[in-house]
């Protein structure tokens, strides 16, 4: 027999087994991450097969994203009087123009 296929036949003996230890190494550490992730999603108070969806219309509806106004009538806790003179104190500073201060004005009062 030739010696080079004799070291042929070496090495694939030797490389098939190893192949499928690492293979089953590399499924073995899969299952692992899947299980983790599904154990802290559960445990967060999440959907595990749905939890970036969920997180993501959480973000959506968050105060984080929500655009800033200089009044916002659902935000502020103030009286009617308190944003009526902060519309007219934005009007002073120059920060809106009167436009924009009836519109606002009108909304202010409209939800009265």
């Amino acid at each position: 027999m030739d010696p080079s296929f004799e070291f042929v036949q070496g090495v694939f003996s030797w490389f098939i087994p190893i192949f499928f230890v690492v293979v089953a190494l590399i499924l073995g550490a899969i299952i692992v991450v899947v299980v983790r992730n599904y154990r802290a999603a559960r445990t967060a108070g999440l959907d595990p097969f749905t939890a970036e969806t969920q997180l993501l219309g959480q973000l959506k509806n968050s105060e984080l994203l929500r655009p800033a106004s200089p009044i916002d009538p659902v935000v502020s806790p103030r009286g009617l009087g308190s944003r009526l003179d902060e519309v007219d104190a934005l009007l002073r500073e120059g920060r809106i123009d009167a436009a924009e201060h009836e519109r606002t004005r009108r909304r202010l009062l409209d939800e009265v």
